[in-house]
């Protein structure tokens, strides 16, 4: 579970006792990881909503420029299906 975390923000994580999620989320339930992931994917799917509705803004001003809206949308893209994966995943062990 945990090698999500790493995958979705490119970042290792210090203090994880284990590799394996069958071995325990750092001593956190598992509702709050479904919650947290969940939540995640819901805000990320916001994003490619909002910018096919041509509303996305960022700081409150819209984004003219084409070519970063485009590196927006495939960045939420891959946030999303990072986030359908740890679901799936965990709900393999649960």
């Amino acid at each position: 579970m945990w090698g999500c975390l790493d995958a979705l923000w490119g970042l290792p994580l210090l203090g994880r006792r284990s590799k394996s999620p069958r071995e325990g989320d750092r001593g956190r339930p598992a509702d709050a990881i479904a919650r947290f992931w969940t939540q995640k994917l819901a805000e990320n799917r916001l994003i490619l909503a909002l910018i096919e509705a041509g509303t996305f803004t960022v700081g409150g001003r819209p984004v003219l420029d084409a070519e970063t809206l485009e590196e927006v949308r495939q960045w939420a893209a891959q946030r999303v299906a990072a986030c359908e994966a740890c679901l799936a995943t965990r709900d393999q062990y649960h």
